[in-house]
C-alpha cells in the first residue's frame, strides 16, 4: 500500500494528515511539541543544558563606567572645547583678548579691605582659587600670625595681580614684597594696593625680577637685607 503524507505548516495547524489507499481514509495525527518545557530543578532553579544560556542572562545589561578624570577620549576632548564648564587653558604671560579686564573676578576675602575687587594685568594668569586662599589664611590666622603686636612681613613670589600679598596686608601684615618678572603685573599690584588703601610708606614693595635672582641675592634686585 502507498501512503500519502500531507504536512500542513506549523503556523496554520498543529495537526498532520495521513491518507491510507487501502482503507480509503485519512487519519489526523497531532504533531509533537518540540519546544523545551520549563522544568524546575532543585532549589527552584531551572536546569541549564550544556551550551545554553540561563534565562536571567539573556537580557541586555547596561553597565556604564564612571568617568575618569585622567582618561578623556579624543572625541570628548574635541567636543568639550570652550564654554563655561570647560574653560580654555591659555599659557601664562601671554596677552589677554580685548575686553577681558578681570576674567578671574579677584577680590579680597577678609580684613580691612574685604570685598575690594582687584584689577588683573593684561596677561593670562591662573591665580589661587578663592576657597584655597581662604583656607590658607585661616590657617595663618590660627597660627597667630595676624595677632596684635605680631610683626608679619609677607613675600609674594609670582605675584600676578597681588591678590595673596594684598590679602595678607588686609588681615594685618605690616609689609608685603611682590616679585614678578612682568612689569605689567608689578604695575597692576601698585594699582590694586592704592585701591585697597595700602599707601603708607614702606607698606608695599614691588620687584620686577626673576624669582631665583630675588631669592639668591635679594639686595641685587632692590630688597634690603634683613627685611
Amino acid at each position: 500500500s502507498i501512503a500519502h503524507v500531507f504536512v500542513v505548516p506549523q503556523s496554520t495547524t498543529p495537526w498532520r494528515k495521513v491518507y491510507d489507499n487501502d482503507s480509503k481514509s485519512t487519519t489526523l495525527y497531532k504533531k509533537p511539541n518540540r519546544r523545551r518545557k520549563n522544568v524546575v530543578g532543585e532549589g527552584g532553579v531551572a536546569p541549564v543544558e550544556e551550551g545554553d544560556v540561563a534565562p536571567n542572562l539573556r537580557r541586555k545589561i547596561r553597565a556604564p563606567r564612571p568617568s575618569m578624570g585622567h582618561v578623556v577620549p579624543r572625541v570628548a576632548r574635541e567636543a568639550a572645547k570652550g564654554g563655561s564648564k570647560n574653560p580654555t587653558l591659555r599659557p601664562q604671560g601671554k596677552a589677554r583678548d580685548f575686553g577681558m579686564n578681570n576674567p578671574s573676578n579677584l577680590k579680597i576675602l577678609g580684613g580691612t579691605a574685604r570685598g575690594r575687587r582687584l584689577d588683573s594685568p593684561e596677561v593670562y594668569l591662573r591665580p589661587m582659587m578663592g576657597k584655597v586662599r581662604e583656607a590658607v589664611f585661616s590657617t595663618f590666622t590660627s597660627f597667630g600670625l595676624y595677632d596684635e603686636g605680631v610683626n608679619t612681613r609677607h613675600l609674594d613670589i609670582f605675584s600676578g595681580s597681588g591678590s595673596v600679598g594684598l590679602e595678607s596686608l588686609s588681615r594685618g601684615a605690616s609689609h608685603a614684597t611682590f616679585v614678578d618678572f612682568s612689569q605689567d603685573c608689578c604695575n597692576t599690584v601698585e594699582r590694586n594696593a592704592k585701591w585697597c588703601r595700602f599707601e603708607e610708606e614702606g607698606q608695599i614693595r614691588t620687584v620686577c625680577s626673576d624669582y631665583l635672582q630675588a631669592l639668591r641675592d635679594p639686595t641685587s634686585v632692590g630688597i634690603p637685607s634683613g627685611t
